[in-house]
């Protein structure tokens, strides 16, 4: 019989999940839709389910799958084709509230986040101080949540997702055994369907089964997968919490070796400005929602502006807005002696962002090409700022001098 250290056994990880997020968001925004199945994703022909209510799960719909079966499930179903920046402005909001309150935490998804408590037994009792903190974020940001606390991140995920919807569950070391062996093999985080037909040849249904069942056997039959699993069933999960920190801005200003007047020469310098901190901004997996430009005159004066826009993180956009901004500022007679650019209100991008905006997935996926060439053979291989997008010698038909034509 194998044994293994836990190093949890004294820790405390709190597990928060937003209750079937883009829908709930929705049902807040349109409380004519409560009660009703609502599917969040798509349209009765094409699509994938982003969410979708708990009225609608009934029905057999679940996230993932094709909006088509998905009708065939529910033919009375409200398909609604979700909205991206909405569901990251409450996604922020959360955030935010959780950053104010917990001394480190990560966010795992657009809608999912593990706190790091340990410790603060000695200040706080933190079953009180976890729930509290639920109950003020549902209140105050107006959306239902689920939580769980426990000794490491598997079972406190696995503890939350009992609770839905609305779950507080706190568990404590000496419970984590009672907890865990009834439930099915499946409610293990990442346990997929050849996982649980492997599991089920061996006569392993529940997690107590797989408990008990040897270690080395697993492992000869299921290899690494197979011992991961037989140590979340076990209540081991020695996994630190990924630190989260909110990005405040990204800037980047360039100051020119003569003072110009040559609007051509200064966009030119702004745009490959703008590509620069573009890419920075999706190196750090970050959405911008303002956009702002600074040109400093002759006499050392500054002048800003800016613009709101839905949050993105696609060169286009940017590169359109900026040159709007740039024009509003820039006067003839006056010569500039530096240009700036500045990304603001900048909130964390995931994949389920994505899930509602076909067009900006083609750009993303354009986007990465792009940066992972740049990455390799420096900024300079792939370039707008002229004006025209040139990959080496290879120049697009396509312009980037939004304002010129």
């Amino acid at each position: 019989m194998h044994s293994f250290h836990n190093k949890t056994e004294n820790r405390a990880v709190m597990h928060l999940d937003m209750d079937s997020f883009f829908t709930s968001v929705e049902l807040l925004l349109n409380p004519s839709l409560i009660g009703k199945p609502v599917i969040v994703g798509g349209n009765k022909h094409r699509g994938v389910v982003g969410a979708c209510s708990y009225e609608a799960r009934k029905f057999g719909v679940a996230s993932g799958m094709s909006s088509a079966n998905a009708y065939r499930l529910c033919p009375s179903a409200i398909f609604l084709s979700g909205n991206n920046s909405v569901y990251g402005m409450y996604s922020n909001m959360v955030t935010e509230m959780i950053a104010q309150n917990a001394p480190s935490f990560e966010k795992s998804s657009i809608d999912e986040f593990y706190l790091e408590l340990t410790g603060m037994d000695s200040y706080f009792g933190i079953r009180k101080w976890s729930f509290e903190l639920a109950n003020k974020i549902s209140k105050e940001v107006g959306l239902p949540l689920s939580i769980g606390v426990a000794i490491n991140k598997t079972t406190a995920k696995m503890a939350t997702e009992e609770g839905k919807p609305k779950g507080r569950i706190y568990l404590k070391a000496d419970q984590i055994r009672a907890f865990l062996d009834p439930l099915t093999v499946n409610k293990i985080p990442m346990a997929g369907p050849k996982s649980m037909c492997d599991l089920n040849k061996l006569g392993i249904f529940t997690i107590k089964d797989l408990r008990e069942f040897s270690f080395n056997t697993i492992k000869f039959k299921m290899g690494r997968n197979g011992m991961q699993l037989w140590l979340k069933a076990n209540g081991i999960d020695n996994s630190e919490i990924e630190r989260f920190s909110i990005a405040k801005s990204i800037s980047k200003v360039h100051t020119l070796h003569d003072n110009s007047r040559d609007k051509n020469f200064l966009l030119t310098q702004l745009n490959a400005l703008t590509e620069e901190a573009m890419y920075n901004l999706r190196a750090k997996g970050m959405l911008t929602g303002c956009i702002s430009v600074k040109l400093r005159t002759f006499d050392f004066k500054d002048h800003e502006t800016s613009m709101q826009v839905e949050h993105t993180s696609i060169d286009d956009v940017i590169l359109l807005v900026v040159n709007i901004l740039f024009y509003k500022l820039f006067k003839n007679n006056v010569s500039i002696r530096l240009v700036g650019i500045k990304l603001t209100k900048l909130v964390n991008s995931t994949h389920q962002l994505k899930l509602f905006d076909a067009k900006e997935n083609q750009n993303n996926s354009l986007m990465k090409n792009i940066d992972f060439l740049r990455d390799k053979y420096g900024l300079s291989a792939v370039s707008k700022a002229n004006g025209i997008h040139t990959t080496h010698k290879i120049k697009s038909e396509r312009s980037f001098n939004f304002m010129n034509g």
